[in-house]
């Protein structure tokens, strides 16, 4: 699967579709002191193949809902990109659930990488799908390597998504 990092520099905005909703976001504070705010944007649900990156055809019944995920540094200093992990509940969860962001190369992953450092203030965007979502599904987006967040964990941002 392809697709590209949208708008990887300070200011940028990749928002698919649109929504009347304030995006959800939590602040994050990693062990090293390093402060971010990670926001996640929702496009419309659709019951099609969506023309965001990562997306997949649809099980019937199901819906792909486009995905942007704001990643900022609100620190005074330079910072690496924080390890997040985007899961994905639902239940029932199908096999062919996939939440996917197009990450730097263009490659279609659950996780951001962590080579890259955020200026002070900046921020990176990255846009990609939730395919064969549900009314109830819901979006976990977590520090990746900590335990498997759920809906009552208060270290993860939890966004339903239809």
């Amino acid at each position: 699967m392809g697709g590209a990092v949208a708008g990887a520099a300070a200011g940028s905005s990749g928002a698919t579709g649109s929504s009347s909703r304030t995006p959800p976001s939590t602040a994050l504070t990693l062990p090293d002191g390093s402060h971010y705010t990670v926001e996640v944007m929702l496009g419309r649900a659709v019951a099609t193949r969506a023309g965001s990156p990562c997306a997949q055809v649809p099980v019937s019944g199901r819906y792909d809902v486009p995905v942007t995920l704001v990643v900022r540094n609100t620190g005074t200093s330079a910072a690496p990109q924080p390890p997040l992990g985007l899961l994905l509940e639902d239940d029932p969860k199908l096999p062919l659930e996939v939440a996917a962001i197009a990450i730097q190369g263009g490659a279609c992953e659950d996780f951001l990488l962590t080579a890259y450092t955020i200026a002070p203030g900046g921020e990176l965007t990255y846009v990609g799908t939730v395919s064969s979502a549900s009314r109830t599904s819901r979006l976990v987006v977590n520090l990746k390597g900590q335990p498997l967040a759920h809906t009552s964990d208060t270290r993860a941002l939890v966004v339903p998504l239809i």
